[in-house]
């Protein structure tokens, strides 16, 4: 899971670098990873919290 996070987080960066050449394409997709990288964030944090109840 960790892998595939910091793959996502390559490409966030990635999508990032080339959306400076457009800035309309850039607010548009940035806004769209902004709400990808939440759902991440949370279903991560949620996993994370699972491993930890399962460990315990």
């Amino acid at each position: 899971v960790l892998n595939a996070f910091i793959v996502v987080f390559r490409r966030l960066i990635l999508v990032f670098e080339t959306c400076k050449l457009e800035n309309i394409i850039c607010f548009l997709c940035y806004n769209h990873y902004k709400v990808t990288f939440l759902i991440i964030k949370l279903h991560f944090l949620n996993y994370i919290e699972d491993k930890n109840i399962i460990q315990h």
